[in-house]
Protein backbone atom coordinates (compact mmCIF):
# COMPACT_ATOMS: atom_id res chain seq x y z
CA UNK A 1 0.00 0.00 0.00
CA UNK A 2 0.87 3.66 -0.10
CA UNK A 3 3.21 5.05 2.56
CA UNK A 4 1.47 7.55 4.84
CA UNK A 5 2.97 11.05 4.47
CA UNK A 6 5.11 12.16 7.43
CA UNK A 7 3.63 15.19 9.17
CA UNK A 8 5.47 17.88 11.15
CA UNK A 9 4.15 16.34 14.40
CA UNK A 10 5.47 12.95 13.29
CA UNK A 11 8.92 14.47 12.70
CA UNK A 12 8.94 16.03 16.18
CA UNK A 13 8.10 12.71 17.80
CA UNK A 14 10.71 10.93 15.67
CA UNK A 15 13.35 13.50 16.57
CA UNK A 16 12.54 13.18 20.28
CA UNK A 17 12.91 9.40 20.08
CA UNK A 18 16.21 9.72 18.20
CA UNK A 19 17.56 12.01 20.92
CA UNK A 20 16.64 9.47 23.60
CA UNK A 21 18.11 6.60 21.58
CA UNK A 22 21.35 8.49 20.95
CA UNK A 23 21.72 9.36 24.65
CA UNK A 24 21.27 5.72 25.66
CA UNK A 25 23.74 4.74 22.94
CA UNK A 26 26.33 7.16 24.35
CA UNK A 27 25.79 5.94 27.92
CA UNK A 28 26.26 2.28 26.94
CA UNK A 29 29.13 3.09 24.55
CA UNK A 30 31.01 4.77 27.39
CA UNK A 31 30.13 2.25 30.12
CA UNK A 32 30.75 -0.88 28.03
CA UNK A 33 33.83 0.59 26.27
CA UNK A 34 32.30 -0.25 22.90
CA UNK A 35 35.03 1.47 20.90
CA UNK A 36 37.43 -1.36 21.73
CA UNK A 37 35.07 -4.03 23.10
CA UNK A 38 32.21 -3.87 20.60
CA UNK A 39 32.87 -7.51 19.56
CA UNK A 40 33.00 -8.90 23.11
CA UNK A 41 30.28 -11.55 23.69
CA UNK A 42 29.00 -9.60 26.72
CA UNK A 43 28.18 -6.64 24.44
CA UNK A 44 26.61 -8.65 21.61
CA UNK A 45 23.06 -7.87 22.72
CA UNK A 46 23.70 -4.14 22.93
CA UNK A 47 25.41 -4.09 19.56
CA UNK A 48 22.49 -5.91 17.92
CA UNK A 49 20.08 -3.50 19.61
CA UNK A 50 21.98 -0.47 18.34
CA UNK A 51 22.37 -1.93 14.84
CA UNK A 52 18.58 -2.16 14.61
CA UNK A 53 18.21 1.48 15.60
CA UNK A 54 20.98 2.57 13.25
CA UNK A 55 19.30 0.73 10.37
CA UNK A 56 16.06 2.70 10.67
CA UNK A 57 15.51 5.48 8.11
CA UNK A 58 14.55 7.90 10.89
CA UNK A 59 17.79 7.51 12.87
CA UNK A 60 19.93 7.60 9.73
CA UNK A 61 18.08 10.72 8.62
CA UNK A 62 18.50 12.74 11.80
CA UNK A 63 21.87 11.57 13.10
CA UNK A 64 23.93 14.01 10.97
CA UNK A 65 22.20 16.94 12.73
CA UNK A 66 22.25 15.30 16.17
CA UNK A 67 25.87 14.21 15.85
CA UNK A 68 27.44 17.47 17.17
CA UNK A 69 25.58 17.03 20.48
CA UNK A 70 27.68 14.01 21.41
CA UNK A 71 31.34 13.30 22.07
CA UNK A 72 33.88 12.88 19.29
CA UNK A 73 34.47 9.27 20.35
CA UNK A 74 30.81 8.36 19.94
CA UNK A 75 30.63 10.16 16.60
CA UNK A 76 33.55 8.12 15.29
CA UNK A 77 32.04 4.91 16.67
CA UNK A 78 28.71 5.47 14.90
CA UNK A 79 30.47 6.31 11.63
CA UNK A 80 32.72 3.23 11.75
CA UNK A 81 30.25 0.64 13.02
CA UNK A 82 26.96 1.80 11.48
CA UNK A 83 28.13 3.77 8.41
CA UNK A 84 25.90 6.78 9.02
CA UNK A 85 27.68 9.48 7.09
CA UNK A 86 27.48 12.98 5.67
CA UNK A 87 28.66 12.89 2.05
CA UNK A 88 30.02 15.35 -0.46
CA UNK A 89 31.15 13.05 -3.28
CA UNK A 90 32.00 16.03 -5.50
CA UNK A 91 34.56 17.31 -2.99
CA UNK A 92 36.18 14.05 -1.84
CA UNK A 93 36.04 10.28 -2.16
CA UNK A 94 33.11 9.17 0.00
CA UNK A 95 31.59 5.80 0.99
CA UNK A 96 28.96 4.68 -1.51
CA UNK A 97 26.17 4.48 1.07
CA UNK A 98 22.89 6.35 1.22
CA UNK A 99 23.17 9.27 3.59
CA UNK A 100 22.93 13.01 4.01
CA UNK A 101 24.50 14.86 1.08
CA UNK A 102 26.15 18.28 0.83
CA UNK A 103 26.17 20.53 -2.22
CA UNK A 104 28.21 23.69 -2.95
CA UNK A 105 26.59 26.34 -5.16
CA UNK A 106 28.00 29.72 -6.35
CA UNK A 107 25.66 32.55 -5.36
CA UNK A 108 25.63 36.36 -5.37
CA UNK A 109 25.93 37.88 -1.87
CA UNK A 110 22.78 39.96 -2.44
CA UNK A 111 20.77 36.93 -3.60
CA UNK A 112 17.83 36.42 -1.23
CA UNK A 113 18.42 32.66 -1.31
CA UNK A 114 21.70 33.13 0.55
CA UNK A 115 19.81 34.25 3.68
CA UNK A 116 19.40 30.71 5.05
CA UNK A 117 20.10 29.16 8.44
CA UNK A 118 23.90 29.52 8.40
CA UNK A 119 23.80 33.09 7.05
CA UNK A 120 21.23 34.22 9.62
CA UNK A 121 23.22 32.64 12.46
CA UNK A 122 26.35 34.45 11.26
CA UNK A 123 24.68 37.80 10.60
CA UNK A 124 23.11 37.83 14.08
CA UNK A 125 26.60 38.06 15.60
CA UNK A 126 27.98 40.66 13.17
CA UNK A 127 27.46 44.41 13.09
CA UNK A 128 25.16 45.68 10.32
CA UNK A 129 25.83 43.16 7.58
CA UNK A 130 24.77 44.81 4.32
CA UNK A 131 24.67 42.42 1.34
CA UNK A 132 24.56 45.34 -1.11
CA UNK A 133 27.73 46.80 0.41
CA UNK A 134 29.45 43.41 0.27
CA UNK A 135 28.49 43.04 -3.40
CA UNK A 136 29.80 46.54 -4.16
CA UNK A 137 33.08 45.56 -2.50
CA UNK A 138 33.51 42.64 -4.87
CA UNK A 139 32.51 39.90 -2.43
CA UNK A 140 30.93 36.72 -3.78
CA UNK A 141 29.52 33.64 -2.09
CA UNK A 142 29.54 29.86 -2.19
CA UNK A 143 26.42 28.42 -0.56
CA UNK A 144 26.65 25.01 1.19
CA UNK A 145 23.47 22.99 1.69
CA UNK A 146 22.61 19.70 3.37
CA UNK A 147 19.97 17.29 2.09
CA UNK A 148 19.07 14.79 4.80
CA UNK A 149 18.98 11.07 4.11
CA UNK A 150 15.60 9.90 2.78
CA UNK A 151 12.96 9.38 5.47
CA UNK A 152 10.52 6.50 5.65
CA UNK A 153 8.47 8.12 2.87
CA UNK A 154 11.55 8.10 0.60
CA UNK A 155 11.88 11.90 0.43
CA UNK A 156 14.82 14.01 1.62
CA UNK A 157 12.75 17.09 2.36
CA UNK A 158 13.99 20.65 1.98
CA UNK A 159 17.70 21.34 1.98
CA UNK A 160 19.25 23.18 4.94
CA UNK A 161 21.92 25.85 4.56
CA UNK A 162 24.73 24.59 6.81
CA UNK A 163 27.59 26.84 5.69
CA UNK A 164 28.92 29.34 3.19
CA UNK A 165 32.06 31.10 2.02
CA UNK A 166 32.36 34.84 1.37
CA UNK A 167 35.32 35.55 -0.89
CA UNK A 168 36.66 37.93 -3.51
CA UNK A 169 39.28 37.91 -6.23
CA UNK A 170 42.50 39.88 -5.92
CA UNK A 171 45.93 40.02 -7.53
CA UNK A 172 49.19 38.80 -5.97
CA UNK A 173 52.73 38.24 -7.21
CA UNK A 174 51.79 34.64 -7.91
CA UNK A 175 48.82 35.69 -10.08
CA UNK A 176 45.05 35.71 -9.70
CA UNK A 177 44.04 35.00 -6.10
CA UNK A 178 40.89 34.14 -4.16
CA UNK A 179 40.90 35.53 -0.63
CA UNK A 180 38.61 35.40 2.34
CA UNK A 181 38.70 36.36 6.00
CA UNK A 182 38.63 33.58 8.58
CA UNK A 183 35.02 34.31 9.55
CA UNK A 184 34.07 34.27 5.88
CA UNK A 185 34.14 30.48 5.83
CA UNK A 186 31.31 29.78 8.22
CA UNK A 187 29.51 26.76 9.65
CA UNK A 188 27.17 27.57 12.58
CA UNK A 189 28.72 26.51 15.93
CA UNK A 190 25.78 24.18 16.75
CA UNK A 191 26.77 22.12 13.68
CA UNK A 192 30.51 21.95 14.37
CA UNK A 193 31.41 18.29 14.76
CA UNK A 194 29.01 17.09 12.09
CA UNK A 195 31.79 16.71 9.50
CA UNK A 196 30.54 19.75 7.56
CA UNK A 197 33.39 22.24 8.03
CA UNK A 198 36.12 20.00 6.62
CA UNK A 199 33.95 19.07 3.67
CA UNK A 200 33.13 22.73 3.04
CA UNK A 201 36.82 23.61 2.77
CA UNK A 202 37.45 20.55 0.58
CA UNK A 203 34.56 21.60 -1.64
CA UNK A 204 35.91 25.17 -1.86
CA UNK A 205 39.37 23.96 -2.89
CA UNK A 206 37.83 21.59 -5.41
CA UNK A 207 35.59 24.34 -6.82
CA UNK A 208 38.40 26.78 -7.50
CA UNK A 209 40.79 24.07 -8.68
CA UNK A 210 38.38 23.01 -11.40
CA UNK A 211 37.12 26.37 -12.66
CA UNK A 212 37.16 26.38 -16.45
CA UNK A 213 37.47 30.17 -16.72
CA UNK A 214 39.32 32.55 -14.43
CA UNK A 215 40.90 29.81 -12.35
CA UNK A 216 42.99 31.38 -9.56
CA UNK A 217 46.62 30.56 -8.88
CA UNK A 218 46.22 30.59 -5.12
CA UNK A 219 43.73 30.66 -2.26
CA UNK A 220 44.46 33.03 0.61
CA UNK A 221 42.93 33.18 4.11
CA UNK A 222 43.24 36.23 6.37
CA UNK A 223 43.11 34.96 9.93
CA UNK A 224 41.38 37.75 11.87
CA UNK A 225 38.23 38.34 13.88
CA UNK A 226 36.35 40.73 11.62
CA UNK A 227 33.55 39.93 9.17
CA UNK A 228 34.39 40.38 5.47
CA UNK A 229 34.60 44.08 4.71
CA UNK A 230 34.95 45.01 8.39
CA UNK A 231 37.63 47.40 9.69
CA UNK A 232 40.66 46.27 11.65
CA UNK A 233 41.37 49.63 13.25
CA UNK A 234 38.65 49.73 15.91
CA UNK A 235 39.20 48.97 19.60
CA UNK A 236 39.02 45.31 20.49
CA UNK A 237 39.09 43.98 16.94
CA UNK A 238 41.83 41.53 17.89
CA UNK A 239 40.39 39.10 20.46
CA UNK A 240 43.05 37.93 22.91
CA UNK A 241 41.26 35.84 25.56
CA UNK A 242 42.68 32.29 26.06
CA UNK A 243 39.71 30.58 24.42
CA UNK A 244 39.98 32.72 21.30
CA UNK A 245 43.74 32.17 21.10
CA UNK A 246 43.22 28.42 21.32
CA UNK A 247 40.53 28.58 18.63
CA UNK A 248 42.89 30.57 16.41
CA UNK A 249 45.57 27.88 16.80
CA UNK A 250 43.02 25.20 15.92
CA UNK A 251 41.82 27.17 12.88
CA UNK A 252 45.38 27.54 11.60
CA UNK A 253 45.98 23.82 12.13
CA UNK A 254 42.78 23.07 10.23
CA UNK A 255 43.97 25.01 7.17
CA UNK A 256 47.45 23.52 7.41
CA UNK A 257 45.90 20.05 7.31
CA UNK A 258 44.60 20.99 3.82
CA UNK A 259 48.01 22.14 2.60
CA UNK A 260 47.81 25.85 3.45
CA UNK A 261 51.02 27.51 4.63
CA UNK A 262 51.70 30.86 6.29
CA UNK A 263 52.70 33.85 4.19
CA UNK A 264 55.94 35.33 5.51
CA UNK A 265 55.16 38.96 4.62
CA UNK A 266 53.25 40.86 7.33
CA UNK A 267 50.29 43.13 6.43
CA UNK A 268 51.23 46.74 5.52
CA UNK A 269 49.31 48.15 8.50
CA UNK A 270 51.50 46.29 10.99
CA UNK A 271 48.58 44.38 12.54
CA UNK A 272 49.22 40.89 13.96
CA UNK A 273 47.13 39.18 11.28
CA UNK A 274 48.28 35.81 9.97
CA UNK A 275 47.77 35.01 6.29
CA UNK A 276 47.65 31.44 4.99
CA UNK A 277 47.76 30.44 1.35
CA UNK A 278 47.39 27.40 -0.85
CA UNK A 279 48.94 27.33 -4.29
CA UNK A 280 46.71 25.54 -6.79
CA UNK A 281 48.15 23.31 -9.54
CA UNK A 282 48.65 25.02 -12.86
Amino acid sequence: GRVKPVTADDEIRILFFCLQAAQLLEDIWRTAELTTKWSHPVNEGWMNYFRRWAATPSFRRWWPLLRPLYSAGLRNFVRERFEIVVRDPRARAEPSVTGAELTLTPMAVDDERLAGFAWNQWAAHQAAVDPARLAAGGWQALDYRLALAPGRDGHRGQTIQVGFLLYRFSATAAGRCVEWQSHGLHVPPPLVGAGITARLLDAVVRHFSTLKEGRPRELRVIMDDQPPGGPRDGPGWQVTDPGSRLQSVRDIGFYRSRGFSQVAKAPDDGSPVKILRLLLPR
